[in-house]
């Protein structure tokens, strides 16, 4: 049948590739997963303490996250199609590259307008490795272990949602604002 992949050659290919090849992709997708939401939930906990930092209302705090949210999903399909086009491994790579950039921007902030179009820097990587990063892992596992790959990166990305909060919280009362962001950037 057209479009149908035959297992045999999966198997074969696998073989080629190495089983090691499939978890190591699994696993760095799973940290560009894992910030892509965490980066999202991580800055909501600060948005008391930069309303008062900036000096500015709660509805243009708002915007911090409301910038990066816009931004990384409604550029996910169109940069997964790019992806598509010249090649998955490179963009995602950019990708990170560009989430990484756009934390140590949002860290050297000195206003809410720079924040605010830092966070959007910080959306278009994110949106590379959410929207790169399930093409990857469904490339590198064979059909019958999708489902189980799958099932780690969406409990990674729960994960990030999750943890955001406490993380912020954790960091806002040890350090500054600013160490929501640049304490990651390592990562």
């Amino acid at each position: 049948m057209a479009g149908q992949r035959d297992p045999g050659a999966e198997v074969a290919e696998e073989a080629r590739r190495g089983i090691a090849y499939k978890w190591l992709a699994l696993l760095t997708v799973s940290i560009g997963s894992y910030m892509g939401p965490l980066d999202g939930s991580i800055v909501n906990i600060s948005f008391p303490r930069l309303t008062e930092i900036f000096g500015t209302d709660a509805s243009v705090i708002l915007w911090v996250s409301v910038a990066y949210l816009l931004v990384s999903t409604s550029l996910m399909l169109i940069l997964g199609r790019v992806g598509d086009v010249h090649g998955r491994k490179k963009l995602y790579i950019i990708g990170f590259a560009i989430f990484t950039l756009g934390l140590t921007l949002c860290s050297l902030s000195q206003s809410v307008l720079q924040l605010i179009m830092f966070r959007v820097v910080q959306g278009v990587g994110a949106a590379m490795t959410v929207a790169l990063g399930t093409a990857i892992v469904t490339a590198a596992f064979p059909s019958w272990e999708r489902g189980k790959a799958l099932g780690i990166l969406g409990a990674v990305v729960s994960a990030g949602l999750l943890t955001g909060p406490i993380l912020g919280g954790f960091l806002l009362d040890a350090f500054d604002w600013r160490s929501i962001f640049y304490l990651r950037v390592p990562i």
